[in-house]
């Protein structure tokens, strides 16, 4: 049954142990909330705080004027059950840390007292149709209270089976724990295990502080099926079926056409667009729909194809899935898998066909074979060919098929290469596969039983900060974009802290594969080398000592995974790097003292083109981060002592050039220089060229005074 209405109780601690891992819950809670608000804005939220200094709670509430003051304590129901809004998720930029005991069973209880509570004032609510979740996100270090006759927690999760309460656990293993936080962690995952038995539920294992991210989903889909109908194996034989996806790739939201020009409360302020076609011979003439028709290119001739025609012509195949046979695993390479994955299931209505269905997977898994089938998922839509592969159930989930759409010879490419087998300097020897075999050994992402990087468990940091950025925007207009944290740098780079021999593995394979540069560039690099290296050089240019390789692709790169200062070499990139971890008054500063040594230092104007990238960045950058003296301070030392420092004025002249002047306000709102300002500082700055002395013109010689004048 279709889900179209959502109830969700989010259970975040945030007692003294969850400190450090606040921030990245307080992206991931508005991430969810603003994807409720995007794409289920009909569905409703509730967020209870465990472990907070103070106690604001019905239960404590009522126990209190009962005169038992200790119970339910430390736990705040910050935001009450309502569809999520601008201020619920304004609230949730500053989640204050609590000193109290975070105990995740009166958390619970507080939650499910609520969620009864609403169900009996909102009877609609309770029908199947709707979902309800409990959301339980914790590092569950602190002991929490022990119910000596285990009387209590079955009693509570028997309700909330009864209700049909799906509680969601999210364990968060980040931080190392010792001592009396790891003993009481494991008996709080006892006792939680006992409680998740009575009740569905989910359980996942946070790694580490960037999995937060993956707790919920940027967009949240309904389990409809894409298809339902019957797998035909023959045609007195079939299989009732759904066919839904497993996997498609999330894309963020499409922008639409916006206008502000209407000022009614009620405008939906939409743009409707109309295209008008007028005759080639004729340009002030209009042509009608009925005298349009579509027309295709064959050759250099255009073929017109009418409507009732094209429908003709159309192949419109009936709606099915078909068996078409079997083939050996190994004969449908990995690289002929197209587009998105589906899931075939048996339709759970008809025992028989589940039977039958389980009956071929568990045959095609024995005899590790794949069956080709023909899907047509709407009835006169397009025809696939498809590859199922079978994939065994388990206790929670039935036996079941993968569909991968399979390619016709038309999207077949074929790419025509020479054999490296046949050139004895493309074959690697055995030391080569040797420190190859060393470095993918010493770079695995799974340590013991832990992997990193699975993909349910890890966001994709595109998405991510997109919706970052749209919550941002949402709450103040004029929020600049999101810097890139380092919780979106760990998915994306490796995780070499975490492997301890990558760093020689990888430094062996580069002495072993040395990379270099074609003749052409490596003489462009030499020549865009900086200062310090043309002082190297000899009389001749030969430099005074080995220079390093040039190298299109270095190991290095991925060896020092993060620059530690604005260098020479690639300042613009170490810039941004150093942006990326967090440390902006380092890189604003590195860059603005790296565009004066490269002025400072240039030979002639021949690093000016890159002090300009650099300055260009750090105006771009200066804007972005709301920093407009970084750059304007930076751009006023350039005007300075220009008699004593003549290259200064030289590269100004090159700046001005580009109409490079002052961040002003109208760049950028918190900026002390008003366009006007920046205007009349760019006319004053203005390079002047220095009067000459008058010279007395030449006077023309006598021609007999001419020594040259009779050779022509």
């Amino acid at each position: 049954m279709a889900r179209n209405k959502e109830i969700s109780f989010v259970l975040l601690d945030v007692g003294p142990t969850m400190h450090t891992s606040l921030e990245h819950a307080e992206k991931a809670l508005s991430g969810f909330v603003h994807a409720k608000m995007l794409n289920k804005p009909s569905h409703e939220v509730a967020l209870i705080y465990f472990g907070t200094s103070d106690t604001s709670n019905q239960l404590n509430t009522e126990m209190t004027a009962s005169g038992d003051d200790d119970q339910y304590m430390h736990v705040t129901y910050d935001q009450k059950l309502r569809p999520p809004s601008l201020d619920f998720l304004t609230s949730l930029s500053s989640i204050a840390p609590g000193d109290g005991t975070p105990d995740f069973l009166d958390a619970i209880t507080v939650a499910a007292d609520s969620l009864f509570r609403t169900l009996t004032d909102r009877p609609e609510l309770s029908k199947a149709n709707v979902a309800k979740r409990l959301i339980l996100i914790s590092d569950f270090a602190t002991p929490a209270k022990d119910d000596p006759e285990d009387a209590f927690v079955p009693t509570l999760m028997e309700k909330l089976a009864e209700k049909d309460v799906v509680l969601e656990v999210n364990c968060l293993d980040a931080a190392p724990q010792a001592g009396s936080q790891a003993q009481s962690k494991e008996v709080n995952l006892q006792i939680l295990h006992r409680v998740l038995s009575a009740v569905r539920h989910t359980i996942k294992r946070l790694r580490s502080e960037t999995e937060i991210l993956g707790v919920f989903k940027a967009k949240e889909y309904l389990h409809t099926a894409y298809f339902t109908g019957e797998f035909q194996l023959a045609s007195s034989m079939h299989i009732k079926v759904k066919v839904c996806k497993k996997s498609s790739q999330e894309r963020p939201l499409s922008v639409s056409k916006f206008s502000d020009r209407s000022q009614a409360p009620n405008a939906s302020h939409a743009i409707l667009t109309d295209t008008e076609y007028k005759s080639a011979a004729d340009p002030d003439r209009i042509v009608p729909a009925e005298d349009r028709v579509k027309a295709y290119k064959y050759g250099k001739q255009m073929v017109p194809l009418p409507t009732e025609d094209e429908d003709v012509l159309n192949f419109k195949p009936d709606k099915g899935l078909w068996l078409l046979g079997f083939l050996e695993a190994a004969k449908v390479p990995r690289h002929h898998f197209m587009k998105d994955v589906w899931l075939v299931a048996a339709d759970k209505a008809t025992e028989k066909s589940m039977l039958a269905l389980s009956a071929l997977t568990r045959a095609l898994a024995s005899l590790d074979k794949i069956a080709i089938v023909r899907f047509v998922p709407r009835a006169g839509g397009a025809v696939l060919l498809g590859a199922c592969t079978p994939l065994l159930g388990s206790d929670r989930r039935p036996d079941c098929l993968l569909l991968n759409q399979l390619p016709f010879f038309e999207d077949v490419r074929t790419f025509a290469f020479a054999s490296f087998s046949s050139r004895p300097e493309t074959t690697p020897n055995n030391h080569q596969l040797s420190v190859a075999d060393k470095l993918i050994d010493a770079m695995q992402l799974v340590a013991g039983d832990e992997e990193q990087l699975k993909p349910e468990d890890t966001v994709n940091p595109s998405l991510n900060r997109f919706y970052a950025f749209m919550a941002a925007r949402v709450i103040d207009p004029n929020a600049a974009a999101p810097d890139l944290d380092l919780l979106t740098s760990r998915i994306m780079l490796p995780f070499l802290d975490a492997m301890p021999s990558a760093h020689a593995a990888l430094a062996a394979a580069k002495e072993m594969f040395p990379v270099k540069l074609p003749a052409a560039e490596q003489a462009a690099a030499e020549m865009d080398q900086g200062p310090e290296k043309q002082e190297q050089a000899g009389p001749l240019g030969d430099s005074k000592e080995e220079p390093a390789e040039p190298m299109l692709f270095s190991l290095d790169t991925i060896a020092a995974t993060r620059a530690e200062a604005v260098g020479s070499s690639s300042p613009v990139e170490d810039f941004h790097s150093l942006l990326q971890q967090g440390q902006l008054d380092k890189a604003f500063k590195g860059l603005a003292d790296m565009v004066e040594i490269l002025v400072a230092r240039s030979l002639g104007d021949r690093s000016f083109g890159k002090a300009l990238s650099c300055l260009q960045a750090l105006r771009q950058s200066s804007i972005e981060h709301s920093r407009p003296p970084a750059f304007n301070d930076t751009l006023a030392l350039l005007t300075s002592d220009w008699d004593s420092k003549p290259s200064r004025k030289a590269f100004w002249t090159r700046v001005h050039e580009d109409g490079m002047t002052l961040i002003s306000k109208e760049d950028i709102p918190n900026s002390s220089v008003s366009a006007a300002e920046a205007r009349a500082w760019a006319q004053d700055h203005a390079p002047t060229q220095k009067k000459e002395e008058s010279v007395p013109e030449p006077q023309p010689m006598e021609e007999d005074q001419d020594e040259f004048a009779d050779m022509d």
